[in-house]
């Protein structure tokens, strides 16, 4: 279930965080993260939930990495589950695309994964 995946993904984070503290998490979307293996967020309601329910557990707001613009972030994520991290003190900047938009048999897929690309351009 979505709930008992949900848990183990927060449970792995807090792992990491408790034996790594001075770790930049900084996940993307793989196919098992999702409600539906293979397939991203059909409805509106679906995407909220989804995506807000990955933010929380991957950015919770006291393990925000340093530097990241936590708002930023949860715009675009809340639209689609990508984001960029601009490393602080260097000219490198981190972009978490999700591909999960561009699986071939995946109903809901493309329309977000547009937006995503218009965003990646911009």
């Amino acid at each position: 279930s979505w709930a008992e995946n949900l848990q183990i993904m927060n449970d792995t984070f807090n792992t990491i965080r408790a034996n790594m503290p001075n770790a930049k998490l900084l996940p993307t979307i793989g196919n098992n993260d999702v409600q539906v293996k293979n397939s991203v967020p059909c409805t509106e309601e679906n995407q909220i939930t989804y995506y807000g329910d990955l933010f929380e557990v991957w950015f919770p707001v006291d393990h925000t990495p340093e530097g990241m613009d936590r708002y930023q972030a949860k715009e675009t994520f809340m639209h689609g589950g990508y984001y960029r991290y601009d490393i602080p003190n260097t000219d490198m900047t981190v972009l978490a695309l999700n591909s999960m938009f561009f699986k071939e048999d995946n109903p809901c897929a493309f329309g977000d994964g547009a937006d995503m690309l218009d965003w990646f351009e911009a």
